[in-house]
């Protein structure tokens, strides 16, 4: 089942916060699209619940920052 979800992502400062966090996120398998925003510190992704959950992308998102 394909979700989106926007998450608030606070420190992200520029365009190369949002690809890093980008590149992160879409090695998840399940994802399969993300969009990270600095200007709006969100992020909206969409995912397959049956392959990834939220923890796993929140995960990748610490990892990256």
């Amino acid at each position: 089942m394909v979700e989106a979800i926007t998450l608030h992502i606070e420190g992200m400062t520029c365009t190369g916060c949002e690809n890093t966090i980008q590149e992160s996120v879409t090695k998840i398998a399940g994802v399969t699209e993300i969009k990270a925003s600095h200007l709006d510190s969100t992020a909206v992704v969409s995912f397959d619940s049956t392959k990834t959950n939220l923890a796993a992308i929140g995960a990748a998102i610490t990892e990256a920052a």
